[in-house]
């Protein structure tokens, strides 16, 4: 994922989630997530700093979610 930074700085991100088949089972399948689209995520990061974690919840543009998502707003579709 490129996540942009509040310096407008783009980094890529990779995350960990569950697996395939509990994805599934929670409606989260291979083309739930597509290229563009605009998401707000929670995260634990990984301690050593690099730019990785495990994704605790996530909200689309279009108000789907996926994990724990309180307190999260969606975001403005660009």
């Amino acid at each position: 994922m490129e996540v942009t930074g509040d310096d407008g700085e783009v980094t890529a991100w990779g995350f960990e989630t569950d697996d395939p088949s509990r994805l599934r089972r929670q409606g989260i399948t291979p083309v739930y997530w597509q290229p563009g689209d605009t998401v707000t995520v929670i995260t634990n990061p990984l301690r050593d700093g690099r730019p990785a974690g495990h994704l605790v919840g996530a909200i689309k543009a279009d108000g789907a979610t996926f994990g724990n998502v309180e307190g999260l707003v969606p975001p403005t579709q660009e």
